[in-house]
């Protein structure tokens, strides 16, 4: 009787440890898929924050003559002040061959920013305009009018931007904002923002 039980048993007990060998295999096997998929995505996202920094430190380039570039807001001022009439959002005249340069060298900035082979770039750029705090009853409404007279005065000077790469927003921050000049009549300027988003191709 004991010769008949060792039979039967080491058989299964071989079978037993095959099996668990082979469900151990599979898990070895998934764990280790698992980490390296983990692995490419935190390489991916490595990648795209070194190429976001790089990015970044060429959008600050686009400070010199004719912007300022405001590192607490991530964002460009003009380094001219562009004044409207109270109530007024039309561009005056004695403002548009600086502004034309100005618009040029964004188009330019976005344009090489943009031809890149390794990653897809897009951007996205934001015109602020603003307004004094004042007595005119529509200052939010105003801010808007002036950001789009700039787009359309950008537009009709032949500056443009690739819709491949690059979407254009055109807002209005009123007599609100963060970053408000302290003197009042300064608020009546634009504020140029660059925002990347970095995909793969």
């Amino acid at each position: 009787m004991g010769k008949r039980r060792d039979g039967v048993f080491w058989p299964s007990y071989v079978d037993l440890m095959t099996g668990l060998f082979a469900v151990m295999l599979v898990l070895f096997v998934l764990s280790y898929k698992s980490f390296s998929d983990e692995k490419k995505k935190y390489e991916v996202k490595a990648r795209q924050y070194e190429l976001l920094r790089e990015i970044e430190e060429s959008v600050k380039n686009l400070q010199g003559a004719y912007f300022t570039y405001q590192e607490e807001y991530k964002r460009h001022v003009l380094n001219r002040p562009v004044l409207f009439d109270v109530g007024k959002s039309e561009i005056k005249p004695e403002y548009r061959t600086y502004l034309v340069n100005a618009g040029f060298k964004i188009a330019d900035l976005i344009r090489r920013l943009g031809d890149r082979d390794d990653v897809d770039v897009r951007y996205l750029v934001v015109v602020e305009g603003m307004a004094s705090k004042d007595d005119y009853e529509f200052n939010y409404e105003l801010s808007y009018a002036r950001a789009k007279a700039l787009y359309d005065f950008w537009r009709d000077e032949g500056i443009s931007f690739d819709p491949e790469i690059c979407e254009v927003l055109i807002a209005g921050s009123g007599v609100g904002g963060v970053g408000r000049a302290s003197r009042e009549e300064r608020n009546q300027r634009f504020l140029i923002q660059i925002i990347p988003k970095i995909g793969e191709r």
